[in-house]
């Protein structure tokens, strides 16, 4: 597995924190990043319930894999698998997609089961977990480590550990994607959409979403096209064309009576043409291709691309209503947390 490329799919999920001191969970959190959701549990076998009845991605990468069988009766080595991409991008849909767990933080000394045992007991290999020992039990941390049944350690006597590990926890999230999205990932790359596994585009589009805080982004088309989607839910796209593919729309064009001048900007790479939905844009008329085309711009990695950033249109049949923002998310949990640290009663609180 390649260490830099471009998961096919991504968005925000929820780092899950277990620790039986609550006083120690509120320390800890409140030194992590505010974007960062996070879940806290003091007993190990309500966070593993939580995690194993939790819905996770894997439904998305089933929906997206479909077999296609070009004439009966053939044996099942004649059989081709087909990528449905227009499955990725409704996941935006899915309001519960941000509490898929994707990281675990465990102290490694609990009552009933500790930290190196809750880890063995999580099914779901994807999960990345990342215990927290004493100084102590560093060698027992060590051979976690090596045993895989971790991916990383921390004193948890370290006075600026929060602070530390946010680096590592978005790290370990987009590893987890990379785990999940690598069978479709490299069924797309090879056939098509090679800027996924291209690390200079990847290193690119990293810093492209950085720059437009974009946290969620969904391929859109096989050529490598994205939907990206920031904090509030605003869209935008990321048109992406290889030559190859340029001189596939200018023939499309050419077929299609497109203006002279669509198929000279086509031609000298100045355009790139915004195809999703597909199905729209390969009944476009020729007066049409004009309002289609979007000022390229050129990145040189192993390939030469050319690529556009735009607003997605409201006229887009989307249901945008229907989206499900990262920060309505947040809102909720921290709402959730204000309310579980409120006294249950007057005697409580007196």
């Amino acid at each position: 597995m390649k260490k830099h490329w471009i998961p096919a799919f991504y968005f925000p999920t929820t780092t899950l924190i277990v620790d039986d001191s609550r006083e120690f969970l509120s320390r800890f959190s409140k030194g992590l990043d505010k974007d960062l959701a996070q879940v806290h549990y003091t007993s190990p076998r309500d966070a593993l319930r939580a995690i194993h009845t939790t819905t996770n991605s894997d439904y998305l990468i089933k929906r997206c894999f479909s077999e296609c069988i070009e004439n009966a009766g053939y044996p099942l080595t004649a059989h081709t698998i087909a990528v449905e991409i227009s499955e990725i991008y409704q996941t935006i849909y899915h309001a519960q997609r941000f509490s898929e767990i994707s990281v675990v933080i465990v102290d490694s000394s609990m009552p009933g089961m500790n930290g190196f045992e809750f880890c063995e007991c999580i099914n779901n290999r994807a999960i990345k977990k990342i215990l927290l020992a004493d100084g102590y039990q560093e060698r027992l941390a060590i051979n976690a480590f090596n045993a895989k049944t971790i991916d990383l350690y921390f004193n948890k006597n370290d006075p600026f550990l929060s602070k530390q590990i946010n680096q590592y926890i978005r790290s370990l999230q987009n590893n987890y994607f990379q785990i999940k999205t690598n069978p479709l990932n490299e069924m797309l790359a090879y056939s098509s959409a090679q800027c996924l596994l291209d690390d200079k585009f990847a290193l690119f589009f990293k810093t492209l979403c950085a720059e437009h805080h974009i946290v969620e982004h969904y391929l859109i088309e096989n050529t490598g096209s994205f939907l990206l989607v920031d904090a509030d839910g605003i869209l935008s796209c990321l048109i992406v064309k290889s030559r190859q593919d340029l001189c596939l729309h200018y023939e499309l064009a050419a077929d299609n009576n497109a203006p002279h001048t669509v198929l000279e900007q086509l031609e000298n790479g100045q355009s790139v043409p915004y195809c999703w939905p597909a199905h729209e844009f390969c009944h476009a008329d020729s007066e049409s291709w004009p309002t289609r085309l979007y000022p390229a711009q050129k990145l040189q990695g192993n390939d030469l691309y050319y690529y556009a950033l735009m607003k997605v249109p409201f006229s887009q049949n989307i249901k945008f209503d229907k989206i499900q923002p990262y920060s309505n998310y947040l809102k909720q949990l921290a709402y959730q947390y204000q309310t579980s640290q409120q006294p249950s009663s007057l005697a409580e609180a007196s």
